[in-house]
């Protein structure tokens, strides 16, 4: 056997977003269709949700990728193909034992053929001759020959009798010649089959490994593909965790903002405010109110793309549920960067492509008169597999090292970012206290709140960033090396 073997607030995420695999989902579910309807019709059934967890959309998003799918039967038909390759391997191996054996037989049989055809004679002494002929002839298993000579008419004529022998010698001789050659031939033919089931043998060979390559290639594609799905849906969900949060920051102001322009209105009808300071007031209202129904038919069509993407029933609306992600520790890198790069499956394919570059060196050198050109190719084909190998590694490393880099860089942005927010939840517990002896206007009260609204904002992207980066190092561990 021979078988080897990625709108809204979601670009303030840095990493990722929608990638062009990611787009290419399918639905969850196909339903046939309704009784005495057209039963080559389909109908498409989405699944609903009021709320989203980041562990559903993983879900859903991965088993609705039509990429994934699309690779998953590319490596089952791949894995049906090694077999029937596998099994022809087999058949024609078989075919080929059996054809050495008779091989050998056939020599065997040409062998004691020439040992039992005796030597030529000459008549150097009538009788002794004429016994020698006939115990030969008998030796050689021919029974006629005493009928020859007993029942010969010429039974009394010695001369006559020696001439219907050697007659009869002459016609033994040329069937010998002829059985001689017929094992002659059957040995040729023989051979030539051997020749064929050997070649074939070399087809199937050639074939198993680049069905091998295929597979290994298919195989590790689908993963690295699936770690960068995992990632971009990530992304977008942060992103739209994001743009709501952003979207209730709007909303929380609106309220600051119309509490103003009331105030201004107020001080207007008093004449304590000009008519423009005034128009400044209720234009900064309009505007913001403008802004917060962009945003939230932004937010929308954001939020209904990514239920398509992830093959979900979108109606009017669904929550986004922020998800719990624990406290925030400085990832280090646990393995030598040699062993990641080793292990990653972008290694793995650079170094399945040069085994079968140096199988089929192999080979070459293998054949009975390999052309010049033939040699050279085999021998490129080593040297550009081992550049890729080189260049490979450079491009790994590149991307690790620049993987924990980002790691300690966004760690320390989550760290400032919750010195902020502690310092503005400090900063509105004394302005609470002031409010409450009356040292306070409202206003700047609500502005204290507005502040650590912001802060928090601020807080959980860093901290989203974060989760990001963490899901690449995470990736890692699984041979995946995220170069983008």
């Amino acid at each position: 056997m021979k078988k080897s073997m990625t709108f809204g607030l979601v670009s303030m995420l840095s990493i990722g977003s929608f990638s062009s695999a990611f787009l290419n989902t399918a639905p969850i579910e196909v339903l046939a269709a309704e009784d005495n309807e057209d039963e080559s019709e389909e109908i498409t059934e989405r699944v609903h949700v009021d709320s989203l967890t980041l562990e559903d959309a993983m879900m859903y998003g991965l088993n609705s990728d039509f990429s994934l799918m699309e690779l998953e039967y590319t490596l089952e038909s791949l894995r049906i193909s090694e077999d029937a390759a596998d099994e022809s391997y087999d058949d024609v191996e078989d075919n080929l034992d059996a054809l050495q054996d008779q091989y050998k037989d056939l020599e065997q049989q040409l062998e004691k053929e020439k040992a039992t055809s005796g030597d030529s004679a000459t008549i150097d002494n009538f009788d002794k001759k004429i016994n020698s002929l006939v115990n030969l002839l008998r030796s050689l298993n021919i029974e006629e020959i005493d009928a020859i000579i007993n029942d010969s008419e010429n039974a009394g004529d010695p001369a006559a009798t020696l001439e219907t022998l050697l007659v009869n010698i002459e016609d033994f001789l040329s069937e010998y010649k002829v059985l001689e050659q017929s094992t002659a031939e059957k040995l040729a033919i023989v051979r030539e089959q051997i020749y064929s089931l050997t070649q074939t043998l070399e087809s199937l060979d050639a074939q198993l490994d680049q069905l091998d390559l295929n597979i290994t290639t298919t195989f590790n594609s689908r993963i690295q593909m699936r770690e960068g799905i995992k990632l971009s849906i990530a992304s977008t969900f942060f992103g739209l965790l994001m743009s709501q949060e952003q979207l209730d920051l709007m909303k929380a102001n609106l309220e600051n903002q119309q509490a103003e322009t009331n105030n201004a209105k107020i001080r207007y009808d008093l004449g304590l405010i000009s008519e423009d300071e005034y128009e400044d007031a209720t234009r900064d209202l309009t505007k913001l109110e403008e802004d917060i129904a962009l945003a939230e038919k932004q937010l929308k069509n954001d939020k209904a793309s990514f239920a398509l993407t992830i093959g979900i029933a979108y109606n009017d609306d669904y929550q986004i549920v922020t998800p719990e992600l624990g406290e925030v520790t400085l990832l280090q890198q646990e393995k030598p960067t040699e062993e990641l790069i080793y292990n990653s499956y972008n290694m793995v394919n650079a170094r399945t492509q040069l085994r079968i570059a140096e199988d089929n060196f192999d080979y070459v050198e293998d054949l009975d008169d390999p052309t010049d050109e033939q040699e050279d190719k085999a021998e490129i084909d080593i040297e550009v597999a081992k550049l890729n190998i080189e260049s490979l590694e450079v491009e790994l490393e590149n991307a690790i090292n620049a993987m924990f880099a980002q790691v300690e860089s966004q760690y320390k942005a989550v760290k400032d970012a919750e010195k902020e927010l502690t310092y503005a939840k400090e900063d509105i517990a004394d302005t609470q206290l002031y409010y409450d002896l009356g040292l306070l206007s409202k206003k700047d009260y609500e502005s204290s709140s507005l502040a650590v609204k912001q802060a928090e904002l601020t807080y959980n992207s860093a901290k989203y960033q974060y989760y990001l980066l963490k899901q690449k190092v995470d990736s890692l561990g699984e041979g995946v090396i995220l170069t983008n």
